[in-house]
């Protein structure tokens, strides 16, 4: 008689265990760790000078990665990146089918950053890296044709 307690007693308790084991895998698990990924953010439409209204793409980055900027159809893609953190690097990629030379405004003496222009033109398909160090908002443009405008915020990261 005693046997047959015992061993209904592990079955209770068997059957007990698994049931609250089942039951728990039920229940949502928290998410796994996920790193923050770039987000693109579209601004609202913003008047400028030449025009009632222009769309501006604005990126935001992860501190210390490489941002990249496309020139295609005349214009630089996004206009706006940032904010970025000091010693993020910002490649810009010349996917146009013509020559394009990226620099620091003022046009034409390219002197707000010193250091940061191509120096020579970027042919299609090619390319150009600078790291930002200074804090500050960094306007550019194409050299080339001096219309073509972008700019880079980099601030301190909390």
């Amino acid at each position: 008689m005693n046997k047959v307690l015992i061993a209904a007693a592990i079955v209770f308790i068997v059957g007990g265990v698994t049931a609250l084991v089942l039951k728990g895998s039920d229940e949502p698990k928290p998410p796994a760790a996920q790193t923050e990924q770039p987000q693109e953010v579209v601004a609202d439409e913003v008047p400028t000078e030449d025009s009632d209204v222009v769309e501006l793409n604005v990126t935001e980055e992860i501190p210390g990665e490489t941002v990249f900027v496309t020139y295609v159809d005349g214009r630089f893609d996004p206009e706006v990146i940032g904010p970025i953190a000091p010693g993020t690097s910002v490649t810009f990629i010349n996917e146009s089918d013509e020559d394009i030379h990226v620099a620091s405004a003022d046009h034409p003496t390219h002197t707000v950053l010193p250091g940061f222009n191509s120096n020579s033109s970027i042919a299609p398909g090619g390319e150009y890296t600078f790291t930002f160090e200074d804090v500050g908002t960094w306007e550019y443009h194409n050299h080339l044709s001096s219309s073509q405008t972008g700019s880079v915020i980099v601030a301190e990261q909390q």
